[in-house]
């Protein structure tokens, strides 16, 4: 009988067997990828230069900070015609979403007919972020009915107090160590302040993170979030592997430490929900049991955890970068904005302030606020995939197919850019930052800033479109608002000198490339700054 011996002389080693195996691997994707993957229908034009086994892989590098421009200049070049376009990665294709009327047209179908990416939605819940943002269908429906009234101007109102009290004691924090004249890295600080103001908004705890830079639950968040994008990026789930899959980047130790003290404050609001002081109702924690108990609806004690998780981590991050951006802008900006913007906050009363004045006094820094949001909104990309069969753009497209969604794009591009977007002043375009580009003059001659359309339109989706759009934009533009007025009313800033450059990079959200380093220089030595104190209500 003829052996592998026969033809090899003798028996085979290991690496001639696995090197024989690869070749034979190799020959067989190149069979599927030459007949299947390049002759599979397609919706949209497709990108040339596809490679056999790696795609579109060699245009795109490796580099995440390049990604994003790439499949933006392929969207130029590609995508005009039918609103989309195809790349390949690997062996997969990866239909673009590049136009406001795909985009709208897909949206429609949510949460019902098109979902979220699984992997992205599993990678959160991974780390315990499961609530509002990963859920879908009926169960996303319930989850909204009754945290999105948590989220509203009334209930932001009572947020305030706590909002300036933070924000004060962040530009506090920085005045002192800056008496010397050094300069300050502010990333660490800005992240620290949004942890702060949503461990009190969320279950009444101070935490103090801010002059706590050692804190070990604030490490636990940041390595969460790290993990949270190695894992979204996975080339298989590795955290499912049985008894050590949560542990093997570390995640699954922070993870039960956060989510055994979340849980031990759900636990002590679910005990004593006929008792609850006033500075635990006015908590998230304690205005979800009360609109529970107004929608005669509930949720699971896992989803109340799971949605405090994702309010801390998503909200402090995205939150973190927008503020970031908002900081770096006014530091860098030669045009004299940063003089406007302290002309406007110079005389505002931030200690007796309410939402409504926040929205309404003023109108420079609320254009100014709206742009960043605009220009660098938080998720510049989503993955959707379509669970049942639709159509978009007159085409028949099957279930299961998943989509890649350049969110930002429609509002940027030169060459079809969103028609919500208003033209700056000066005649500034859609693809150029223009800090006043909301502002308006009414039929009283007063100044007033727009508010950016996100039910029907592309032109602003920091916080998303339709009906999936984010119920804590309130409260994310209080904040805001609330970081650069403090911050503004204390000190004239500006850039390190010979500080490098800035730029957005993509990872799971755009964030800033690096630390900024701002020189703090104090306005005036007799300014008092609003004095706060305690997390319970104001007294009347």
């Amino acid at each position: 009988m003829t052996t592998i011996s026969d033809f090899f002389g003798s028996e085979p080693s290991t690496s001639v067997v696995l090197g024989a195996g690869t070749a034979l691997f190799l020959v067989c994707c190149y069979v599927y990828d030459l007949f299947y993957g390049t002759n599979k229908k397609k919706f949209w034009r497709t990108v040339p230069g596809r490679v056999p086994f790696i795609g579109h892989m060699h245009l795109l590098g490796l580099d995440l900070g390049k990604i994003l421009p790439k499949l933006y200049e392929w969207a130029d070049k590609y995508g005009q015609e039918d609103g989309g376009y195809e790349f390949h990665v690997h062996l997969g294709r990866v239909p673009v979403v590049c136009s406001e009327d795909r985009f709208l047209e897909l949206s429609k179908y949510r949460p019902f007919k098109v979902r979220r990416d699984p992997h992205f939605s599993e990678s959160f819940r991974s780390i315990g972020a499961e609530g509002l943002v990963t859920a879908e269908g009926h169960c996303w429906g319930n989850q909204r009915r009754i945290i999105a009234p948590t989220m509203n101007k009334k209930n932001v109102e009572d947020y305030l107090r706590n909002m300036k009290m933070i924000a004060t004691r962040l530009i506090d924090n920085w005045d002192r160590r800056t008496e010397d004249g050094s300069s300050v890295i502010i990333n660490d600080g800005v992240f620290a302040m949004m942890a702060d103001i949503l461990s009190i908004a969320g279950y009444g705890m101070d935490l103090d993170f801010i002059n706590k830079s050692d804190s070990v639950l604030g490490q636990d968040v940041l390595h969460l979030l790290t993990a949270s994008v190695f894992r979204l990026m996975a080339p298989f789930p590795y955290w499912r592997i049985p008894l050590v899959g949560q542990y093997l980047d570390g995640a699954g130790f922070r993870k039960d430490r956060i989510m055994k003290l979340i849980g031990s404050y759900v636990d002590e609001y679910t005990g004593n929900q006929e008792s609850l002081d006033e500075t635990q109702r006015r908590t998230f924690l304690g205005k979800l049991f009360e609109s529970m108990k107004d929608t005669k609806s509930k949720i699971t004690r896992e989803l109340m955890v799971g949605n405090l998780m994702t309010m801390f981590m998503a909200g402090t991050d995205t939150n973190t970068q927008a503020i970031l951006f908002c900081i770096w802008k006014l530091a860098a900006d030669e045009t004299g904005l940063q003089q406007e913007l302290f002309d406007e906050v110079r005389d505002f009363d931030v200690a007796s302030c309410t939402h409504e004045d926040l929205t309404t006094r003023l109108p420079k820094l609320k254009s100014f606020m709206h742009e960043v949001h605009r220009y660098y909104s938080g998720f510049p990309v989503q993955i959707l995939e379509a669970i049942d069969e639709i159509v978009l753009g007159g085409k028949t497209i099957p279930a299961y197919t998943p989509f890649l969604i350049l969110m930002r794009y429609p509002s940027i591009n030169k060459v079809n850019p969103s028609k919500m977007v208003p033209i700056g002043p000066k005649g500034e375009q859609p693809s150029e930052f223009c800090p006043r580009r909301w502002l308006v003059t009414t039929k009283d001659g007063a100044l007033s800033a727009m508010t950016p359309n996100t039910t029907n339109n592309c032109s602003f989706m920091a916080f998303g479109v339709g009906a999936r759009a984010c119920p804590g934009r309130i409260y994310s533009e209080a904040m805001t608002f609330l970081t650069i007025i403090s911050l503004l009313q204390r000190f004239q800033i500006s850039l390190e000198a010979g500080h490098e450059p800035i730029f957005p990079v993509f990872m799971h959200i755009d964030t800033v490339n690096r630390d900024i380093k701002l020189q703090l220089k104090k306005r005036s030595e007799t300014y008092v700054p609003p004095s706060f104190t305690g997390i319970g209500p104001e007294n009347p």
